[in-house]
């Protein structure tokens, strides 16, 4: 039993970055523009967006807009 709660939870510890990543547009479109070793890749991977920290963190804007220039309307961007 031990054994497979350990299991479920090391296999959140790489799926929750990839989760997160799918419901921020902001990393969405980017990483339609970049490499795979670009910022917005490295981003998710890093614990403080898997910590809850994302781009609007430091950016302000809305992760939830698909267009760049709403999103350059929102306070803060």
């Amino acid at each position: 039993m031990f054994k497979k709660i350990f299991l479920l939870r090391l296999g959140l510890v790489f799926v929750a970055p990839v989760i997160n990543a799918e419901e921020n547009n902001c990393i969405t479109c980017h990483q339609d523009m970049e490499e795979e070793d670009g910022p917005s890749y490295l981003i998710a991977r890093d614990i403080h967006f898997q910590k809850g920290l994302g781009c609007t963190s430091c950016h302000g804007g809305d992760a939830t807009l698909e267009d760049m220039d709403e999103v350059r309307e929102v306070k803060d961007y």
